[in-house]
């Protein structure tokens, strides 16, 4: 009786063992399609009558004569252009009609050229000409990108593979670099705001785009006081609670960006906004291996750095975080981040 319940105890066993790695793959996949889910429904209004022809089509802006309707966002639409002395092609982003009476939004949409017009450096999208609110109507005129957004290869295949990853992250990290450099800080980085854009021959380069939230480091108050900006699953804690955005914020939304190229998945998981926002506040960001067990464990140190809740705990700019997710992968972490990444993950299991 002892052998027979023995065996059968084996037997149970295994079969519970087989039926839990069943179910975490299963969870796995609904959480990613989940993801994936919500991104396209994100991306829904803003794919209605592209390439349509728009109630601007043929006016003169500027420098610029408008086509077809590029893409529509919250805020305003973009339309195809080009320099009607030069036939350079550009994209002319418009504020949309119902929000012309609005002086928050005009001024916010004026502050968005301002912030790039000077800034000149690749990975960046860059502003050639500025049509403020004293404009008929308010426009920004800035380079045309042919490619495809992050989000749109990301619902292509859910996961890049490690050289594609570092690749993204690297340029994105750059762009950054040289925003905040500029003292411009993004505020709403996520797939959706990075394009790839084709170059001759097989090469591209990943660009940062729509910085239509961003703000200064040096300002002392911001247009968007006491609302709530930028997209919830891509959001740093400090962003989250309304506190005091900076470079490290950046950081934290592109080591999400990360996660989600490394796993196909959020840190935070996805599902309802105000559901994430909570989890963001209160409980501590997923670790890449529970997501997609086949990545390297020093993953987890990584993204321990660059999830921390503190942003004195994070990385001190974007390249730093690129290069420490290229060491990750590669399994060579440096001693100095893995201590780091080691107490943190400490913390973290202490405070849970």
């Amino acid at each position: 009786m002892l052998t027979a319940a023995y065996v059968v105890a084996i037997v149970s066993r295994r079969a519970t063992r087989d039926t839990v790695a069943d179910l975490d793959v299963a969870i796995r996949s609904v959480s990613r399609r989940d993801a994936l889910l919500d991104e396209a429904r994100a991306e829904l209004d803003r794919a209605r009558r592209i390439g349509d022809p728009g109630r601007f089509t043929e006016q003169v802006l500027g420098s610029y004569r408008l086509g077809t309707i590029l893409g529509r966002g919250a805020m305003g639409e973009v339309y195809a252009a080009v320099h009607i002395h030069t036939g350079v092609e550009a994209a002319v982003k418009l504020m949309r009609r119902e929000a012309l009476g609005d002086t928050h939004a005009l001024t916010r949409f004026e502050r968005e050229g301002q912030l790039l017009v000077g800034l000149r450096v690749p990975h960046v999208v860059q502003v050639f000409e500025i049509g403020g609110v004293g404009a008929a109507l308010p426009y920004i005129a800035m380079e045309r990108l042919h490619g495809q957004d992050l989000a749109t290869l990301l619902r292509e295949r859910p996961r890049f593979d490690h050289a594609s990853t570092i690749a993204v992250i690297a340029q994105v990290a750059r762009g950054l670099d040289a925003a905040h450099a500029h003292g411009v800080v993004h505020r709403d980085l996520k797939p959706q705001n990075v394009m790839w854009q084709p170059t001759a021959g097989a090469t591209g380069a990943w660009v940062i785009i729509d910085f239509g939230v961003a703000r200064r480091t040096d300002d002392g108050h911001t247009l968007t006081a006491d609302r709530l900006v930028g997209t919830p699953a891509y959001m740093a804690p400090e962003q989250a609670e309304h506190g005091t955005v900076s470079v490290a914020t950046d950081c934290y939304s592109l080591a999400v960006v990360a996660f989600r190229v490394l796993t196909g998945e959020l840190a935070h998981g996805g599902g309802d906004p105000m559901a994430v926002l909570r989890r963001i506040v209160s409980q501590p960001p997923r670790l890449p291996t529970a997501v997609e067990p086949c990545l390297p464990d020093e993953l987890d140190l990584v993204f321990a750095i660059g999830l921390a809740r503190n942003p004195k705990d994070r990385y001190a700019s974007c390249a730093e975080l690129a290069a420490a997710v290229a060491a990750g992968l590669s399994g060579k972490l440096p001693p100095a981040l893995r201590a780091r990444g080691v107490a943190l993950l400490h913390q973290r299991r202490r405070t849970t």
